[in-house]
Order: structure tokens, then C-alpha cells, then sequence
């Protein structure tokens, strides 16, 4: 990790685990590394030793150190099991694991579609209709970071819709992860953000569309090919 300067804000050791958390992401940390120990953090952040301790237990918790008596703190290989545990999982993410989750969202959005379909209420339509609204202002002025926020909940209403709350919590978990990695490659390959905006917001319409008319299957299959849609913009830009 590179020098900073000293932290002063309150929750510090909230920004410990933040700093420990983009160390680790931008591979300044690496699954297997030794964590520095508690007095070197302690000069180089200019805090105390309890804040250091209650931030390194907090990630421990999380899965992400492993304390071991004598020999200091390491960071763990991320698996799929860790990460679901793990608060901040999707920090972590490599290439792979973006694929295993794009997989992982084609086979489940659009069975909890098919049930949003059947199961919607006035005002839940309604308030995806605000949304659709909302990614298309964003995609016509080019907002991106704005589009990618709406299109992350269009998503989540869309499982909240269902009435299942094991579906809901499943694709939160699932599409947090992919949502900060879309950021992160939309923030990269500016020249394919439109692109990939527009198209996504003509599966929107096409979803929307579906969700209204009550038919699961239209709904279910648009999905899909959304689903697809990502997943080849994904792979190319990882």
C-alpha cells in the first residue's frame, strides 16, 4: 500500500477497512500477502493501535484476514463462498469471478422476472416506469454514472417484485458485484458507453413492456437476451 496522508476523519476505522479494501483491489494486497503489522500502520496513518485492531477484527469477521498466532495477518484467497460472506465481496472480483456471476444472474433474473410478471402491484409498475424514465434522461445526456445507478435498481425492483425475499437477496448480492465492476469498466472504455447504453435501455423498454402486459414469458425471454447483451460487453472490456 502507498503512503497516504494522515487519516482525521471520524469513523477511521471505517476508512482503515476502505484503504485495506482498494489496497487488495487494486492489487497492491494480494490473496496469500502478510498484512503490515500494527505499528507500521500505525506511523503511516497516524492512528491509534485500537483503531488498527478494530478494523483488522472487522475484516477477519468478513473473511477477508486470517489472524495467525505469532506469525501475523493475511489476506485469504477469495472463493465463492468467502465472498458471500464478505461485506465488501465484491471488491474483489477478478475476471473470472465477474463471468461466474454473469452465468449466475442469467439463470436466476429471469426466473424471478417470470414471477415479477404475475406478481407486480400498480405502484411497483409505476415506480419502474419512473425509472425507465430516469435511465433514458441519463442515456440521452450521456450520463453514464447516472445510467449505470438506475439501471442497478430497475434490476432490484424488478427482484423485490417477485414477493420472494430469498430471490430479492440472492440478486442484491449478485448484481451489487457486477454493478461496481460496470462502473469500473464504463469509467475505462468510454467510447463503448453509449453504445452499450442505448442497447441496454431498448431491453429496458422491451422488459417494462412485458412486465405491464402480465406476459411471463416475454418478460423472461427479454431478460435473457439483455443478460447476454451485458455479458459479451463484459468479456470484451475486462
Amino acid at each position: 500500500m502507498s503512503s497516504e496522508d494522515l487519516i482525521k476523519r471520524t469513523n477511521l476505522s471505517d476508512i482503515v477497512i476502505q484503504k485495506i479494501k482498494v489496497a487488495i483491489r487494486k492489487g497492491d494486497l494480494k490473496p496469500g500477502d502478510r498484512i503490515p503489522s500494527h505499528d507500521e500502520l500505525c506511523e503511516r496513518w497516524g492512528i491509534s493501535r485500537t483503531t488498527i485492531r478494530e478494523a483488522l477484527n472487522k475484516l477477519e469477521s468478513e473473511g477477508i484476514l486470517t489472524k495467525y498466532q505469532g506469525r501475523g495477518t493475511y489476506i485469504n484467497k477469495f472463493t465463492a463462498s468467502t465472498m458471500m460472506s464478505a461485506t465488501g465481496f465484491s471488491t474483489f472480483l477478478d475476471r473470472s469471478g465477474v463471468v461466474q456471476l454473469l452465468e449466475a444472474r442469467e439463470l436466476v433474473e429471469p426466473a424471478i422476472i417470470e414471477l415479477s410478471a404475475q406478481r407486480k402491484t400498480d405502484a411497483e409498475l409505476e415506480s419502474l416506469g419512473e425509472l425507465l424514465l430516469k435511465l433514458e434522461q441519463a442515456e440521452q445526456e450521456n450520463d453514464h454514472t447516472r445510467y449505470s445507478e438506475a439501471d442497478h435498481e430497475f434490476h432490484l425492483l424488478i427482484s423485490r417484485m417477485s414477493k420472494n425475499p430469498f430471490l430479492e437477496v440472492m440478486m442484491r448480492n449478485i448484481s451489487q458485484a457486477l454493478f461496481i465492476q460496470q462502473m469500473e469498466v464504463f469509467s475505462l472504455k468510454k467510447d463503448d458507453q453509449k453504445q452499450i447504453s442505448a442497447e441496454s435501455q431498448k431491453f429496458h423498454k422491451r422488459i417494462y413492456a412485458a412486465i405491464k402486459e402480465g406476459n411471463s414469458e416475454k418478460a423472461k425471454s427479454s431478460m435473457l437476451l439483455h443478460l447476454k447483451s451485458i455479458e459479451r460487453f463484459m468479456k470484451r472490456n475486462l
